[in-house]
């Protein structure tokens, strides 16, 4: 639910209020469609059947496609510079510990 609020905030942004009962008709079924195993995350089917459904729903072209797309730069690329962070993190921790032992 958090996730399809924050695309209502990413849609309002761009100036269009959505009605929740559509965006949640639209987000499920862009969800449903991530599962088929096309492409990893589902890159581009999710934006193309999200994106095609809003316009359907009578969103702007423009609204919907900024929205949509700022909205999955958010949600799926946002967390990867941040896991990165992590793994780089613990594999120096990691390294840290191993020259302790071995001085130590």
């Amino acid at each position: 639910m958090l996730d399809a609020a924050a695309l209502w905030v990413f849609l309002a942004a761009y100036g269009e209020r959505v009605h929740p009962v559509m965006l949640l008709v639209a987000y499920c079924a862009a969800s449903l469609a991530a599962i088929v195993p096309i492409t990893p995350g589902g890159l581009g089917v999710v934006e193309g059947v999200l994106i095609s459904m809003l316009l359907g729903f009578g969103v702007p072209a423009d609204a919907a496609v900024l929205g949509v797309i700022s909205w999955r730069l958010v949600q799926f690329w946002a967390p990867v510079p941040v896991a990165g962070l992590c793994y780089l993190s613990l594999r120096a921790e990691s390294h840290t510990r191993r020259i302790r032992r071995r001085t130590g």
